[in-house]
C-alpha cells in the first residue's frame, strides 16, 4: 500500500496491481498487434483524449483508472518548477563576486519566484 501526500488531499493507493475492468479495448491497436505478429497478452486501452491522454494513459498503466491523471500532472509540474528555480539559482552562483551581490541575486530569485513557491507548498 502506498500513501501520496498532497496539501490538500490524501490517497492510498491499496493495489499495486491494477485492474482494467470496464476499461474499452483499442480496437485498431490491436489489429495492428494481432498484424505485425505480437504473441503477447498485450491489451491496448483507450483512454479520454481530451489533451490530458498522456497523463490519463500513465495513471490507467499504473493504477487501472484515470482518476489520479490530475494528481500525476500536478507532481510533474511542481517537480518542473522546482527544478527550474534550483537550476538558475546554481548556474548563477559561480558568477557572483561577493556576499552583497549573492544577497541580490537570491533577493531577485525569491521575488520571481514567490508567487509559484507559495503555489507549490499549498
Amino acid at each position: 500500500m502506498e500513501t501520496v501526500h498532497l496539501r490538500a488531499t490524501t490517497l492510498t493507493l491499496h493495489s499495486i496491481a491494477p485492474s482494467f475492468d470496464g476499461k474499452a479495448c483499442d480496437a485498431y491497436a490491436s489489429h495492428l498487434l494481432a498484424e505485425y505478429g505480437s504473441e503477447t497478452d498485450i491489451v491496448p486501452l483507450t483512454v479520454t483524449s481530451d489533451g490530458n491522454c498522456f497523463f490519463n494513459a500513465v495513471s490507467v498503466a499504473l493504477f487501472g483508472t484515470e482518476d489520479l491523471a490530475p494528481h500525476l500532472r500536478l507532481r510533474c509540474a511542481i517537480y518542473y518548477i522546482l527544478h527550474t528555480i534550483a537550476t538558475e539559482i546554481f548556474s548563477s552562483l559561480p558568477h557572483l563576486k561577493s556576499e552583497e551581490e549573492f544577497q541580490k541575486e537570491a533577493d531577485r530569485l525569491l521575488q520571481k519566484y514567490r508567487s509559484v513557491m507559495t503555489l507549490c507548498m499549498m
